[in-house]
């Protein structure tokens, strides 16, 4: 699964948030955070986050609703 070609699922947490980041820097977008850390540009439904995969940690998604308040 991509985001504005980031793909979401299965890479090192990290990368997937310095790819958001810079992502929203070079396009002057918003960058929102929920209240676990999970990040989404500009006012998209999809939240990247972190989860656990046995002894390490991979990134993943969240998929919102339109006007659904993600806390994280």
């Amino acid at each position: 699964m991509s985001l504005c070609g980031i793909e979401l699922i299965g890479r090192k947490p990290s990368a997937v948030e310095a790819d958001i980041i810079r992502y929203i820097q070079d396009r002057g977008l918003d960058l929102r955070m929920g209240c676990g850390g999970d990040i989404s540009p500009g006012d998209s439904q999809v939240w990247a986050r972190a989860e656990r995969a046995g002894d390490t940690s991979v990134s993943a998604a969240c998929f919102c609703i339109e006007d659904f308040e993600y806390h994280g």
